[in-house]
């Protein structure tokens, strides 16, 4: 074939890739929308059941944590808070208001692990150099609440585990530098402490989804309506290079 009969089939080779690649990113928008209302059910389901009773369940340690079943199961645990040792979640805004999340370890009663618990959103004081008040009047506790994983979001620079002022103002959780702060080894997830415990700040808990669902369907709209657009202009072309000879 001439190299000018073979041009004539890159225009259609070129719809052909954009209109399967546009419809490819639609079809994953809409799987993108169906895992996030499965985690949505997921939440509603689990939150609901009776907790778990960490301390006999882990008794004695697995080798290893599936962290899917773990995630949104509600558990109930013994042991001691390590006051000294908190942790407060940089960037976590509320109503528009900048704040925490505060985190403070937990020695788990008969394991020999910690597991981070979030006590609740705290807002932030007028210098960044002035901490809020997060002490506790009360170490050993027993507290319910719900399993979730640490949000492993990019960093640029540092992630504060290098300071030495407690409580240390971080920008994720990072559960493997817990456990060389603490010296000790660490659970796998951190536990959203019940709303109705005291010895927290404010606790209202809906699983972080990032976007929506149905942002997800209105980006595979746009995503479809893209590849008809493509597949529909190649048409018209050709249909009127057709007319012309």
């Amino acid at each position: 074939m001439t190299p000018a009969g073979m041009r004539q089939y890159v225009p259609a080779t070129a719809a052909i890739v954009a209109v399967a690649a546009l419809s490819w990113l639609g079809l994953w928008q809409l799987e993108r929308a169906d895992e996030k209302e499965r985690r949505e059910r997921m939440f509603a389901e689990r939150t609901g059941d009776a907790p778990i009773l960490l301390n006999e369940r882990l008794s004695p340690m697995p080798s290893r944590l599936d962290p899917d079943w773990w995630r949104y199961r509600r558990v109930e645990i013994a042991g001691e808070m390590l006051a000294a040792r908190q942790y407060l979640l940089d960037n976590r805004t509320r109503n528009g208001v900048a704040g925490y999340q505060v985190h403070a370890p937990m020695r788990v009663t008969g394991l020999d692990r910690f597991v981070l618990v979030n006590r609740g959103w705290v807002e932030a004081g007028l210098r960044r150099e002035q901490r809020p008040d997060v002490s506790l009047t009360s170490s050993e506790t027993v507290i319910s609440g719900v399993v979730e994983h640490p949000r492993q979001t990019p960093l640029l620079g540092d992630d504060g585990y290098s300071g030495s002022t407690w409580p240390k103002v971080v920008q994720r959780i990072d559960l493997e530098k817990t456990a060389q702060d603490l010296d000790h080894q660490v659970l796998p997830f951190v536990v959203l402490m019940d709303a109705a415990l005291p010895h927290g700040f404010v606790r209202e808990w809906t699983p972080h989804l990032g976007i929506g669902p149905e942002r997800h369907r209105g980006y595979a709209l746009q995503w479809f309506s893209l590849a008809a657009a493509v597949a529909v202009l190649w048409i018209v072309l050709k249909v009127r290079g057709a007319r012309r000879h």
